[in-house]
């Protein structure tokens, strides 16, 4: 709020995208954890109701993707403007290494453990 008079706009849609971007990670990964990482755990062929799970998984990578893109079109890659304050500085910081943790995550999963599994079927 220390920011909004001259950040509003901005600060706005921001935190817009990045509770969308919350949202759908959280979901994501209760899927991953509950339902899908269990699925490719079991040995033997994947049947093609378990291979769908899956590549909705990565599907929900690309939502992601896109979020991330406009969070940081809308923070001009995680820079901060001059005119704010250490915290300021540290969230977007924050948010940057998130950003580079999701996108490890996505890469790992869709390049290695993804892959992988579909060699089984």
């Amino acid at each position: 709020m220390v920011h909004y008079e001259h950040h509003g706009e901005e600060l706005s849609s921001i935190h817009h995208h990045f509770a969308l971007l919350k949202a759908d990670l959280e979901e994501h990964f209760a899927k991953e954890e509950k339902l899908v990482f269990p699925i490719m755990k079991k040995s033997g062929k994947p049947s093609p109701e378990d291979i769908a799970y899956v590549k909705s998984l990565e599907e929900e990578h690309s939502t992601a993707g896109e979020l991330i893109k406009l969070l940081q079109k809308e923070t001009n890659f995680f820079t901060a403007p001059e005119d704010v304050c250490p915290t300021y500085r540290r969230c977007f910081s924050q948010m940057e290494a998130l950003v580079e943790d999701i996108f490890m995550h996505i890469f790992k999963e869709n390049s290695i453990a993804f892959p992988e599994y579909y060699e089984q079927e």
